[in-house]
């Protein structure tokens, strides 16, 4: 594209285009009989122009103008309302999954435009970064078992790791189930408790047999520690370069939520504490994709300790999980409605019970002294006793014969 090569040669290069703009715009003023110079000439002049570059089409402007002043009402404004805030937000969602179609579109069909020439310039991910766009490309490299930051997590918190992957893939059935995005889902829940890896065994599914660390802490001391793994985590993502999206939902994924177990202790203990003492620092999750993963997180972590794993009792529990974050008000900032609620809790509910249904407790094997041409099981039980203790295959039992009946 023109514009990407010399700057004199590619400004000459919008002079004949600019010119019909101006043109269109001063015949619509003259059929008009009166004008607005800046609504109907000041305005359209210079967004038509960067629309034209871009290769969005000039038929879209209105709309493009609404977003453009909903953000405005927000962006640079020392003091704003909440109305004005919630303005800001859906204009930004909504202009940023347009040019999320226009570049799945420029990337089937390349025009002569800028986003396409960025699209062939292998620019997209830097400006993806700028825009806070995050592409599918770059997601995928985020998730492989090959990142650096996640073999880390495998290694010094492999019970951290397990839950993350096990809560991911709550999260990214929740995150499809709402339209929201499912690898934007699955990648936060990988990294959403990385900060765990600088002390890992402060945290009960990396303790194993080495017992409970708190017990010898002070509560404040035990909520100061949990409070460091998402400050810590952020800032693990921020030296690895992570997209801001990701960087978002780690410092997200625990909201200001309380840490009761540490409140009851030191309410146990006499001590003049609050329960806002307790709350991680935040902020609530602003994004489907962080409240996912704060649900996600807190509704595997818990149900591993479930004594009824029957399907009423697991949908019962993830029920009055996502009941508690509505009434601590953790999700009063992201946009889940009350049917996408539905659908979340849906969604885990069947993907919980697949996991931690109740299974049978299987006999002891029992003794026997084995027959002639029986296969016998050396491993103490687990498979159908093909193999033996060194994996070779030896003989299955035949069944005995039986008397053929005489020719009648």
């Amino acid at each position: 594209m023109a514009i990407l090569g010399e700057a004199p040669r590619a400004i000459e290069a919008l002079r004949p285009n600019i010119a019909r703009i101006v043109d269109d715009l001063l015949d619509a003023i003259v059929a008009r009989g009166s004008a607005d110079l800046v609504a109907d000439f000041a305005y359209p002049l210079p967004a038509s122009v960067i629309m034209d570059m871009l290769g969005v089409p000039r038929s879209d402007l209105a709309v493009m103008k609404v977003w453009s002043d909903d953000i405005a009402l927000f962006v640079g404004i020392a003091r704003t309302t909440p109305g004005k805030h919630a303005r800001a937000q859906v204009g930004t969602r909504e202009m940023a999954a347009y040019f999320r179609r226009l570049v799945a579109e420029r990337r089937a069909a390349p025009r002569d435009d800028m986003i396409s020439a960025l699209i062939a310039a292998g620019l997209l991910p830097f400006l993806g970064e700028i825009t806070r766009v995050i592409t599918p490309m770059k997601l995928l490299e985020l998730m492989t078992p090959n990142n650096p930051l996640l073999k880390r997590l495998m290694v010094s918190a492999p019970g951290t790791y397990n839950h993350s992957v096990v809560a991911a893939n709550l999260a990214e059935t929740a995150a499809e189930a709402v339209g929201a995005n499912p690898v934007l889902a699955r990648v936060g829940c990988y990294f959403h408790d990385i900060g765990k890896i600088r002390r890992p065994h402060f945290f009960v599914e990396n303790q194993a047999d080495i017992g409970n660390i708190h017990e010898n802490l002070s509560p404040t001391t035990s909520s100061d520690i949990l409070n460091a793994h998402v400050t810590e985590g952020v800032e693990l993502l921020k030296q690895y370069h992570f997209p801001t999206a990701i960087r978002e939902i780690v410092q997200q994924h625990q909201g200001t939520t309380v840490k009761r177990y540490f409140y009851r202790q030191a309410l146990d203990q006499g001590l003049d504490v609050r329960e806002d003492d307790f709350r991680y620092p935040g902020p609530r999750p602003r994004s489907k994709e962080a409240a996912i993963v704060m649900i996600a997180d807190t509704i595997e972590a818990s149900a591993r300790t479930l004594k009824d794993r029957s399907t009423e009792g697991i949908r019962d529990h993830v029920h009055r999980m996502i009941q508690g974050f509505i009434r601590d008000g953790q999700l009063d900032d992201c946009d889940l409605s009350f049917r996408d609620l539905r659908l979340v809790e849906e969604a885990m509910s069947n993907m919980v019970v697949s996991i931690y249904h109740a299974r049978i407790e299987y006999p002891a094997p029992v003794q026997e002294t084995a027959k002639a041409g029986e296969a016998v099981d050396t491993t103490g039980g687990g498979h159908d006793g093909t193999l033996d203790a060194d994996d070779k295959t030896i003989p299955l039992p035949r069944p005995a014969a039986r008397p053929r009946p005489s020719p009648s």
